[in-house]
């Protein structure tokens, strides 16, 4: 019967020896899994933080293209404005240079009559 019940205490020493190096391997796999946990929403954090950059980056060339599409319209009209200008310009020089050589015909022909006087 002793011979049993040392058994039967070896056997339960053994089973909490077995049962002790089982709680500590959960431990370790345990923490081992919030290690990498942490790593994981660490490297989560910079992620999202690059695609915030990112995405603000995009916003920031979106708005550029349209003002540049703006500018590129303000411009195309503007060069549109200044040809039309500039045809009105020499419009008006062609007619001032018609009415000089009109002056300076009228301006020789009553020197001639002046002269014939």
């Amino acid at each position: 019967m002793q011979k049993l019940r040392r058994d039967l205490e070896e056997q339960a020493m053994q089973s909490e020896g077995q049962i002790a190096a089982l709680r500590k391997k959960a431990q370790d796999a345990a923490n081992e899994m919030a290690d990498q946990i942490d790593q994981l929403q660490k490297a989560k954090g910079r992620v999202e933080k690059e695609k915030a950059q990112l995405k603000a980056e995009i916003a920031d060339l979106q708005d550029q293209v349209v003002n540049a599409g703006k500018k590129g319209g303000m411009s195309e009209k503007m060069s549109k404005q200044v040809e039309a200008q500039i045809s009105d310009l020499n419009a008006r020089l062609d007619e001032s240079t018609r009415t000089l050589q009109d002056l300076a015909a009228t301006k020789a022909r009553l020197q001639v009559t002046i002269g014939l006087c």
